[in-house]
């Protein structure tokens, strides 16, 4: 029988990175406030968006190339030029792209932290060196520390706005500040439509901007995979030759183009999150022994202050109530944290009872 010694061939990068494990799978009697998917969008109306793109098109055949029909649709709805429209499975897959793009092995790729996770994941994965700079004790961006940083040959910037996991979308003004930095500059705009404002209309002003946007939380369409990201055509133009042919399928094209078409429906939901998102502030801030952070998204932040208790604690007391939470406490600054998604209300009201018995226990 043949035999290989793998790590003598393994990529150095890949060999040193951990796999990344992500708490999804649990029965379906469990109340899932950990993933910040979007339950507000009725499970018929998706039904009835998939049921329709398979009557439209042949599964013998390959999908549009470069996700060509999907990138129609989306530059149509936000008003952009089709060359300005890279999509890919999900954000994730977007990332990808965008880092096996523009990161070279020892580039430096700056973050601000506490965030999202994935962008240190692909700058490890891509040989980078990670830079970091710690948002101001209240979430806000330090920008002059970040503009100081940069002065180092940074080739990317990621921003996300509003950020995961605190909620605040950074001003407007302190982003474009940032845009004045030598370099790729990555807004993740995952959760703009539950904010105020969106940077995406900038695109034609700084040729260093990328917009990366999902349809995982707004639209509910987790489970189908597409997100992408809209930059000047030269930012695209790279990104397209570094993806193989026919990368997205056509059924999650189709989905996404009849999705942008019904933007009525979905608008009226985040309007429905927003004002839950609100309810649900107010009654946690009602329970002693937490402080809860005003939120731009469809998660709220919440600190544990209570003695004794901690994020792993209340997460064990509440996954034995069947109600799922993410803890972020090793993350910068949120060593007393968890992450709440914004649930449909029996949901929330089944949350902030359990809480409350946890938190007196």
């Amino acid at each position: 029988m043949g035999k290989i010694n793998l790590k003598k061939i393994v990529r150095e990068e890949v060999a040193r990175l951990q796999t990344v494990k992500v708490e999804s799978d649990f029965p379906e009697d469990y109340v899932r406030l950990n993933m910040n998917e979007n339950f507000f969008v009725e499970p018929e109306v998706i039904s009835g968006l998939i049921i329709d793109a398979c009557k439209e098109f042949d599964y013998r055949r390959y999908p549009d190339n470069l996700a060509g029909l999907a990138v129609r649709a989306i530059s149509r709805f936000l008003g952009v030029e089709e060359s300005m429209v890279y999509v890919g499975n999900g954000l994730d897959e977007v990332m990808n792209t965008l880092f096996r793009t523009y990161l070279r092995r020892g580039s430096k790729v700056l973050i601000v932290e506490p965030t999202f996770g994935m962008y240190s994941y692909f700058t490890n994965l891509y040989g980078g060196e990670l830079k970091t700079v710690l948002l101001n004790p209240d979430f806000s961006l330090n920008v002059e520390q970040i503009i100081e940083q940069s002065k180092d040959e940074i080739s990317l910037v990621i921003v996300c706005s509003p950020n995961n996991p605190t909620g605040n979308q950074f001003p407007r003004d302190d982003l474009k500040r940032i845009l004045e930095i030598d370099a790729l500059v990555v807004l993740d705009e995952a959760y703009v439509q539950f904010a105020d404002y969106s940077m995406i209309d900038d695109v034609w002003n700084y040729e260093n901007l990328a917009v990366m946007r999902t349809f995982s939380k707004v639209f509910g369409l987790a489970g189908i995979r597409c997100g992408y990201l809209v930059s000047n055509p030269e930012v695209i133009e790279y990104m397209n030759r570094a993806t193989p042919p026919f990368h997205v399928n056509q059924l999650t094209q189709l989905i996404v183009k009849k999705a942008l078409s019904m933007w009525s429906y979905f608008e009226g939901k985040v309007k429905e999150v927003i004002e839950e998102r609100e309810r649900l502030r107010k009654a946690l801030a009602g329970l002693d022994g937490i402080k809860v952070y005003p939120s731009k998204t469809n998660f709220i932040l919440v600190k544990i202050v209570k003695e004794g208790v901690t994020p792993r604690i209340l997460k064990k007391k509440l996954m034995e109530r069947k109600i799922l939470i993410r803890d972020v406490s090793d993350k910068p600054l949120l060593s007393d944290c968890i992450r709440i998604t914004v649930g449909k209300p029996e949901h929330n009201e089944l949350l902030v009872s359990a809480l409350e018995k946890c938190l007196e226990s």
